[in-house]
């Protein structure tokens, strides 16, 4: 199924008071955020590997396409960028269990992108090289996630791009709750978040995916 993800996107600079893991641990620990209460604290660990074409058709039309290993899980995901204003982008996304049907119905919603070839389903499933698709990034990313009322999920990544960066990334993200994506229930959370680091928070208008790929073409 396809929905429509609206979030904020903040990255968390060295800079910030007491380093960006003590913010996390203080944001983790928290009751409320904007005076909407916040649910239990969960820690995952997601293992992402991206995909396109050799040569970036999909980056280029501001779509990502990623499987993604989370507690067990395999997911395939399609994320296609429709705005985007400093922090808060919109995409429409289609999410499922990795298998054979899903992988198919994101490959006929590419197709116009990545031409007739066939996509082998082991192939893909196993991080390697698939007719026309192939693996150009793999993220690590240490999440904490918690609810956010019934309006939003807030999420405390530590982002790791293995080989790329020697330092770990730190976002914050805010996803507003399905069919609840009101800006101004995200601005006012992103405004909490910045008033809880002391300023020192920053719009992160990039996906992990971008930012990735920035890594790669300085190396």
């Amino acid at each position: 199924m396809t929905t429509l993800e609206v979030e904020i996107k903040l990255a968390v600079p060295p800079t910030v008071p007491g380093g960006p893991g003590a913010l996390f641990e203080r944001l983790a620990a928290q009751e409320t955020l904007a005076g909407f209460p916040l649910g239990a604290a969960q820690r995952v660990a997601l293992r992402d590997t991206y995909f396109d074409t050799d040569d970036g058709t999909l980056a280029g039309a501001g779509a990502g396409l990623r499987v993604r290993r989370e507690d067990g899980r395999t997911l395939i995901t399609l994320k296609v960028t429709q705005a985007r204003e400093d922090a808060l982008t919109r995409r429409e996304e289609y999410e499922a269990p990795l298998d054979l049907a899903s992988l198919r119905e994101v490959v006929e919603r590419i197709r116009p992108l990545i031409g007739p070839g066939t996509v082998p389903f082991a192939a893909f499933a196993a991080g390697r090289p698939a007719g026309p698709l192939e693996p150009v990034l793999d993220v690590r990313t240490e999440r904490i996630v918690r609810t956010v009322g019934n309006v939003a999920t807030l999420s405390l990544d530590r982002v790791l791009y293995p080989g790329l960066a020697p330092e770990p990334y730190y976002d914050i993200e805010v996803e507003a709750a399905p069919g609840l994506a009101d800006p101004a229930v995200l601005r006012a959370l992103e405004a909490a978040l910045t008033a809880a680091a002391d300023g020192h928070l920053r719009p992160e208008g990039r996906s992990k995916l971008e930012r990735g790929l920035a890594l790669l073409r300085r190396r």
